[in-house]
């Protein structure tokens, strides 16, 4: 005598399953945005001086302009 094993079918609540992957989906992709997000904070805040912190030789972002006067033109003589 053989013997037959035999599994049930597959689960017919395939909606469930769908909307746990919609929402780890999601999860996975607000970690990797705020990941991005503090990278991005990170950076600007050690390398790109956003929160105040420039070095002690920088004058603070301050620009000096120097406007040279205009030559007058003699005056023409009659």
């Amino acid at each position: 005598m053989s013997q037959i094993n035999v599994n049930p079918g597959g689960s017919s609540n395939d909606g469930a399953r769908a909307a746990a992957a919609g929402i780890s989906m999601m999860v996975v992709a607000i970690v990797i945005a705020t990941v991005i997000v503090l990278g991005v904070v990170a950076y600007g805040g050690f390398a790109g001086h956003w929160f105040g912190g420039s070095t002690p030789g920088n004058s603070g972002g301050t620009t000096n302009v120097t406007v040279q006067p205009q030559n007058q033109a003699p005056a023409a003589s009659r």
